[in-house]
């Protein structure tokens, strides 16, 4: 899991895997899942979870992986 913080305090959260839960069917090619992404609901529109998603798509092109769902 990763957290995003502000000022010592965290203010999100996001879980990424390399397997998709019961609900779905495994894609054909390598693939990232983010799961429980979340952010303090008085900071919307700070952009926190934006953040956090671009984080997930960083981690995945960093394992080599095209496909986050």
């Amino acid at each position: 899991p990763w957290v995003a913080e502000l000022d010592g305090r965290v203010v999100g959260s996001m879980t990424l895997t390399d397997g998709p839960g019961p609900y779905l069917a495994p894609a054909p090619e390598p693939e990232r899942y983010l799961h429980f992404l979340v952010s303090d609901r008085s900071l919307a529109g700070h952009g926190i979870g934006a953040a956090l998603v671009a984080h997930a798509v960083a981690e995945a092109r960093r394992a080599g992986v095209g496909l986050l769902r």
